[in-house]
């Protein structure tokens, strides 16, 4: 069991002698609640790795498990009793592990190396859709359906698998838990991916990809529905061409929102040296509302490894093949928020109907103008009535914020954290929703400026 102290004690020598006296992790107050969650959990999951020693197998590929996305709500139990059954193997470069057509009985974990997944659109033409490295994993569409292998799998380097069983793996994920629905939330994107391979376009060399961001100083507002209900409108005339970042650190919330399972995130790319693009591509989750999704953090304590550095290496790769980049910030207005920022065309400041958030906003515009230096045409307040009654109203709210009111989402009960749950989409299924005709607004103020000289 891990040993954390939270002390205001912040001398070297107090340090120093509680590290001695065998504690894990020495807190200085004040510590931020996500701060503190965030050493909680990787502590834990340290101590639920280290307390399996059966043998060097086993405990390594406790490691792995413990990182691949379907697991991470898994047990600690019985995620080491699915260890105890898997099976670590050695690839060379160049083997096939996986053919098209062929039965295939287990699911494959990488724990190191990268494999290639290719489709064949004739006898002679081969066509890769993805590149997959570390903590991914394949074979889980045959593996849950008992279909044929869809695709070809092969390895691009010397690699490492961990294969679990079909029989061990399914006696683990039992219906309705949230492994099973992670599994089956995986498999149905793939799936899709391979039918849909073709509807992914690129914009026009020489034409440049819009940045938009959503940002509120405050959670709670709805931003991440807003994103969401934004890229899948955008997506009806741009199949394929609408990418969503999450960059809502360092919780993202995005998938979840969208029924999707991402098994990787651009985090984890952060150490590649070779393969980025391919790498990166391959971690983009369709929707079926034709849209993409990148993930920048499956868990909280990945969120310090998205660096501006990292993300404009990944933005440089998205704004080659993409032509919107829609961008969902948190709160904090980190160097990475920052940087996104200075890039928007269009930000769309999120806020609610409350006299508290003024403050906040009033402070941000100082910001948005004085610092970052964003045109004031290129920035939309947009104001969500999530309650039925509002504090602050329209005229009083311009007032005080010296800025006019570029979209109001009137309150509509329920309906958008029932959709939320369902993982639906307002602006795809209720079309004269609040939420859906603000969508629309949105997309209009992102098309706008396009015939702007």
């Amino acid at each position: 069991m891990p040993i954390l102290m939270l002390t205001g004690r912040g001398d070297d020598r107090d340090v120093v002698t509680g590290l001695q006296q065998g504690i894990d992790e020495y807190l200085i107050k004040p510590v931020r609640p996500r701060v503190l969650a965030a050493r909680l959990a990787a502590n834990l999951r340290r101590a639920s790795a280290a307390t399996e020693r059966v043998n060097d197998n086993t405990s390594e590929q406790l490691l792995l498990l413990d990182r691949v996305s379907i697991f991470l709500s898994h047990p600690p139990g019985a995620l080491r009793a699915l260890a105890k059954k898997a099976v670590t193997v050695s690839v060379q470069a160049g083997s096939v592990v996986l053919a098209k057509g062929a039965p295939n009985y287990s699911l494959l974990l990488i724990q190191s190396g990268s494999f290639e997944v290719a489709i064949e659109r004739s006898r002679e033409n081969t066509f890769a859709v993805a590149l997959l490295g570390e903590a991914d994993f394949f074979g889980a569409v045959s593996v849950l359906t008992g279909e044929p292998a869809a695709a070809t799998v092969t390895a691009r380097e010397d690699s490492t698998l961990v294969k679990i069983s079909r029989d061990d793996l399914l006696a683990a994920l039992v219906p309705g838990s949230e492994a099973r629905a992670q599994l089956e939330s995986v498999v149905e994107q793939r799936r899709a991916l391979l039918k849909d391979i073709h509807s992914r376009s690129t914009i026009a060399a020489g034409d440049a990809a819009r940045f938009v961001s959503l940002y509120s100083p405050r959670g709670g507002v709805g931003k991440t529905t807003l994103a969401l209900n934004l890229a899948a409108s955008l997506a009806r005339d741009h199949r394929g061409a609408v990418v969503l970042v999450d960059l809502s650190l360092p919780y993202n919330h995005a998938a979840l929102l969208a029924r999707l399972a991402p098994s990787t995130s651009l985090a984890r790319l952060a150490d590649i040296g070779t393969d980025f693009d391919e790498r990166l591509l391959s971690a983009l989750v369709h929707h079926p509302a034709g849209f993409l999704l990148l993930s920048t953090a499956l868990t909280p304590e990945e969120a310090d490894l998205v660096t501006p550095a990292l993300l404009d290496q990944a933005l440089a790769v998205l704004k080659a093949q993409f032509g919107y980049l829609v961008f969902d910030l948190g709160v904090v207005l980190s160097e990475v928020a920052l940087s996104v920022l200075e890039q928007s065309r269009v930000v769309f400041v999120v806020a609610t109907p409350e006299l508290l958030i003024v403050k906040d906003l009033t402070q941000l515009y100082g910001i948005f103008h004085g610092v970052l230096k964003l045109a004031a045409g290129h920035v939309h307040l947009v104001v969500n009535h999530r309650a039925s009654t509002a504090t602050v109203g329209r005229r009083e709210m311009e007032k005080l914020l010296g800025v006019e009111i570029a979209v109001e989402i009137r309150h509509d009960g329920r309906r958008p954290e029932e959709a939320a749950l369902k993982g639906d989409i307002l602006a795809l299924s209720a079309s004269r929703s609040p939420i859906a005709k603000a969508a629309a607004a949105f997309t209009r103020l992102v098309e706008e400026p396009r015939s702007r000289p």
